[in-house]
């Protein structure tokens, strides 16, 4: 697990995206599909998406998250 820095965190909750809804819980390691779109972070190695109305961080490289916002 990752902790995001203060000022990726306010960039994700500043910039909010439409939610996508998804079967099974929203936690650290499962996989977001590749049909779901993944927003940058400008000078950030992890995407955000927003799944099922929780803002979470992605590995960009196997899509896996990383990071939950509750």
């Amino acid at each position: 697990m990752i902790d995001p820095p203060e000022n990726v965190t306010t960039y994700v909750q500043s910039n909010q995206v439409e939610p996508v809804y998804l079967e099974g819980e929203v936690v650290v390691g499962a996989q977001v599909p590749e049909t779901v779109a993944l927003t940058e972070v400008p000078d950030y190695d992890y995407r955000y998406v927003n799944v099922n109305s929780q803002p979470v961080l992605v590995d960009p490289s196997n899509r896996q998250i990383v990071y939950v916002y509750r």
